[in-house]
């Protein structure tokens, strides 16, 4: 013991516990009441301890002031320092340096045996006793019990990659019912008994350790905690709840009007806006919003001039950055003249104006960070993001405003390799104003009311080395990202902004809705997210319902996808044509584009039997209609497209999703209040049923709907009902389940799907 006690150099003071782990770390343990507890150590000796950690960040580049003040504890010496908080949790420090966390009702849910730091990294370990699950970080397409599993928390272009996230939050719980929370935007990985049995492990790529322990009973309370410091959850408009309908070009590039001159299969090249609004009214399932994808939004016109842009190589290819030259070469070009864009902008509005007369919210597509106009009045290069730019060590873009695409990971096929691209700089407030006051106020006015923004896993850390890429920026502010890793912080701090500052600034007074792909700590501040690009294949449909899943229990209450996929799997699409950008035609009879031409392949799956494809939409859709939004997407077949029957099918479903809306108004003002998503996993409901627990294929809509979708080529499965009275929505049947919980066999075709009323 004695010896022991050597490494251990204890102080106790109000308002908390300073000490020296046995690795030689100093650390501060303090309390913040709701059972929260904050843990931070020192980057290095004598440094102190940083209170600006990421939450703290996000809220102070927001204007809002975070209540995060130490609480006075109560503390108890002796070879076990004991601190109790307010709020009748404990936290002890015991004689070999490990910390236990024991919540008010007197149970340990959570013990970390060490913290260390070495070569900028920070490693730290606790115990998962047996039996334990884990549940939490963010979007994960895997499985949801993290139990014997290890996750890197990085954001990339999975592209179907179920391994792979698009938004990752630093969160978790067990069915203990304590939760920690990593309060950094910095990479990190963790295990939960992968590589050590009976343990879970951090490690994170920051120099010091700022966490937030949650010593509660319940997952809930975590959650409410966890909302309590990165932001209560934005409310969604009751028209952000769908059908939201998005098509690539060339179907939304023109107002109304079939095209000419279509031979072969068409599924995905003809319809305009009014041809596909009307093809969805036919199945009394009028859109809520459209998202015109394809639209330049770039509202101002260009006047005649010089710009800069990239130049190209020698067999055509756009060279922003190439890892294997030492420079970025450009040339200057004439601009469009301003008469083309303003026919553009007039088509934009015109589109606008024939959708609010029919009552249907206008939504268009962006890149996350994306300028939109530098032809704007007002516009200045400084309110560009700048950083130098390093290939194999050396400087090859000084001052660049041209971000290179370098954040590593997986590839999405829709991109290309080394482009860069220029955001707004959003540490400047005069960038930040004109950006507002004058591109969005005109955006504004041609009726957009929110945007599909994606690509937001883009942006480099800063200093981060990948395939010999590395980007070090020139902030405005730089104290802005001082303490947030900007990979992360970035889309999180943008997307954030952007809805705040355009809060009641749309047509109708309302709420600018923000569908951004990808994000961090307090992502869940914008409704909505959504999970990426997935197949529409049956193997598939479980990594879209478990993105749901995980998110909500991660804090994210809003996360949705593209409705039962965004392009068929198992055959590659295959060009059928091209399409003039310029000319706004379609080209059938060839697939190359001629010299001097700016035009894009067409291509269809058209292979595929339709009746599978009709098969794996209705079972999507199915569990979407028990989800707060449907939102449909791709290079896929839509509704209007397949047979009667599956048209017939889908009417009654978005019939039954309507009818929701009530509901989904109310879990929404729930989840203001206390972070608890409308979806929910069984375990939030019944963690002390390991049953429950395990079962990923399953979730709760509130307190009332238990969703049980099938999932796979089948018309049947087995149906996991908790402990309680419930009667099966189709039938009425009642079922009363024991304590051990039961086991139903049951069945449901294409467009049917297992639902149970859980009886108070």
């Amino acid at each position: 013991m004695k010896i022991l006690l050597l490494f251990l150099s204890l102080l106790v003071s109000e308002p908390g516990i300073l000490f020296t782990s046995p690795s030689g770390v100093k650390c501060r343990l303090t309390a913040r009441g709701d059972g929260a507890w904050r843990l931070q150590s020192e980057s290095k000796p004598g440094a102190g301890f940083n209170d600006e950690g990421a939450v703290q960040a996000l809220s102070s580049f927001l204007g809002e002031t975070l209540d995060d003040a130490a609480l006075p504890v109560k503390q108890k010496s002796g070879q076990v320092i004991t601190a109790k908080s307010p709020d009748g949790s404990k936290a002890q420090l015991l004689p070999d340096g490990s910390l236990v966390f024991i919540s008010a009702s007197g149970r340990e849910v959570m013990r970390i045996n060490s913290i260390d730091c070495k070569a900028g990294k920070t490693y730290v370990t606790g115990v998962l006793p047996k039996g334990d699950n884990v549940f939490g970080l963010g979007e994960r397409l895997d499985r949801l019990g993290k139990a014997g599993q290890k996750v890197t928390l990085y954001t990339s272009d999975g592209w179907n990659d179920s391994n792979a996230t698009y938004m990752a939050i630093p969160l978790f719980s067990t069915t203990r019912g304590g939760g920690l929370f990593v309060n950094s935007y910095a990479r990190s990985v963790m295990d939960f008994g992968e590589s050590i049995s009976g343990g879970w492990s951090i490690e994170l790529e920051d120099p010091e350790f700022d966490a937030y322990v949650f010593a509660t009973d319940k997952i809930a309370e975590v959650l409410s905690g966890y909302t309590r410091l990165s932001g209560a959850p934005g409310k969604p408009e009751a028209w952000n709840y769908g059908p939201i309908i998005c098509r690539y070009s060339p179907d939304f590039s023109v107002l109304k009007g079939y095209r000419s001159g279509m031979k072969g299969d068409t599924r995905f090249l003809g319809r305009g806006i009014v041809d596909i609004i009307k093809a969805h009214c036919e199945l009394a399932s009028r859109p809520t919003a459209v998202i015109l994808e394809p639209w330049n939004v770039n509202v101002f016109s260009k006047a005649p001039g010089e710009v800069v842009i990239a130049d190209r190589n020698a067999d055509g290819s756009l060279r922003y950055l190439n890892t294997e030259k030492t420079d970025i070469a450009v040339k200057k070009v004439r601009a469009e003249g301003a008469e083309g864009a303003r026919m553009r902008d007039q088509a934009l509005r015109d589109a606008g104006e024939y959708l609010n007369a029919l009552g249907i919210h206008m939504m268009c597509y962006m890149r996350v960070g994306s300028v939109l106009s530098k032809d704007a009045p007002g516009f200045k290069p400084e309110y560009l993001v700048k950083a130098d730019i390093l290939s194999g060590g050396k400087v090859v873009a000084e001052n660049s405003s041209l971000i290179p695409d370098v954040y590593g990971g997986h590839i999405n096929p829709d991109i290309t390799r080394g482009r860069a691209y220029e955001y707004i700089d959003v540490t400047n407030p005069e960038a930040w104003d004109w950006y507002i006051n004058t591109v969005w106020k005109e955006l504004a006015d041609c009726g957009i009311e929110g945007m599909k923004i994606d690509f937001c896993e883009l942006m480099p850390d800063d200093g981060h080395e990948y395939e010999g890429v590395s980007v070090h920026y020139r902030w405005h502010n730089p104290k802005v990202f001082a303490n947030a890793e900007v990979h992360h912080a970035y889309p999180t701090f943008f997307v954030s902004a952007l809805r705040k500052s355009l809060e009641g600034r749309v047509r109708g007074g309302g709420s600018f809705m923000a569908l951004a792909r990808g994000g961090g700590i307090g992502s869940q501040r914008n409704p909505f997210m959504w999970a990426g690009d997935q197949l529409r294949v049956f193997e598939k449909l479980d990594d879209q319902l478990l993105a749901v899943t995980n998110s909500s229990i991660s804090g994210v209450p809003w996360m949705t996808y593209d409705m039962a996929g965004y392009q068929y799997a198992g055959l590659k699409p295959r060009p059928v044509g091209v399409y003039n950008r310029k000319t706004n035609e379609i080209d059938l009879t060839r697939v190359e584009a001629r010299e001097g031409e700016e035009v894009v392949n067409i291509r269809t799956s058209s292979t595929v039997p339709p009746e599978m494809e009709a098969r794996v939409f209705l079972r999507g859709t199915a569990f979407t209609t028990y989800t707060p939004c449907v939102q449909t997407h791709g290079f896929v077949m839509h509704v209007y497209e397949f047979d009667e029957a599956t048209r017939e099918a889908y009417r009654k479903l978005m019939a039954t999703h309507a009818e929701l809306y009530p509901l989904f108004g109310k879990l929404a003002d729930e989840a203001v209040a206390t972070g608890l998503p409308p979806v929910r996993p069984l375990a939030l409901g019944w963690q002390d049923d390991p049953k429950a627990c395990s079962v990923e294929d399953e979730f709760m809509l509130g307190e009332e709907y238990l969703v049980a979708p099938i999932l796979t080529d089948t018309d049947s499965r087995e149906v996991y009902l908790p402990k309680g009275k419930w009667v099966e929505k189709e039938t009425g049947r009642r079922f009363k389940a024991p304590k051990a919980g039961m086991v139903l066999k049951v069945k449901a075709k294409p467009g049917e799907i297992p639902v149970y009323l859980l009886q108070k």
